[in-house]
């Protein structure tokens, strides 16, 4: 196969990852062993590895690359503002990937409540449903750090920034 910068691909199978309001577009090469996941940059999609993909797959390693919700063939929701927590979350989504909910929190650095999280059953599947409520009961005593988990939840259903507002007015 053929893409549209002339590199030839491997054989893969393609995904679409649903998403509240989207879904993420994914290519999948065959292999074994821990997957190589590509992460593009801002403004770019997965593409960009067109040329690397085939060393990578032609090696026998699995190869996942796939586009941020907004970028190259994945949904682009009307009014969307795209933060990291909204991006680390699709990937945590994506196919091959063995983020884990533990991971997920490390990132927002909340990983101190990774036992609780584990200790009640909480998944991805569920991250999206909690309210305060939820979060209190689970040892989260921090406003700020519930508001945080709360926004990111937010960000992930809705696709907006966190709170409302961009990533750098948030960490002023």
């Amino acid at each position: 196969m053929t893409d549209s910068h002339g590199a030839i691909l491997p054989a893969f199978t393609e995904h679409r990852v649903r998403h509240a309001g989207g879904s993420l577009y994914v290519r999948d090469f065959p292999g074994s062993g821990p997957a190589f996941v590509l992460l593009h940059g801002f403004p770019d999609n997965s593409y960009i590895y067109d040329h690397l993909i085939p060393h990578l797959a032609g090696a026998g390693r699995r190869t996942i690359a796939f586009d941020f919700l907004g970028f190259g063939a994945s949904d682009k929701p009307e009014g969307a503002v795209y933060t990291f927590e909204q991006q680390l979350g699709d990937l945590a989504r994506s196919p091959g990937s063995h983020m884990n909910l533990a991971e997920w929190l490390k990132g927002l650095g909340l990983g101190q409540y990774a036992d609780a999280f584990a200790e009640n059953d909480i998944d991805f599947s569920l991250l999206e449903d909690l309210t305060d409520a939820d979060l209190k009961e689970l040892g989260v005593a921090s406003l700020g750090h519930r508001k945080r988990l709360l926004c990111c939840n937010c960000a992930a259903k809705c696709h907006t920034a966190c709170c409302g507002r961009s990533q750098g007015a948030r960490d002023r």
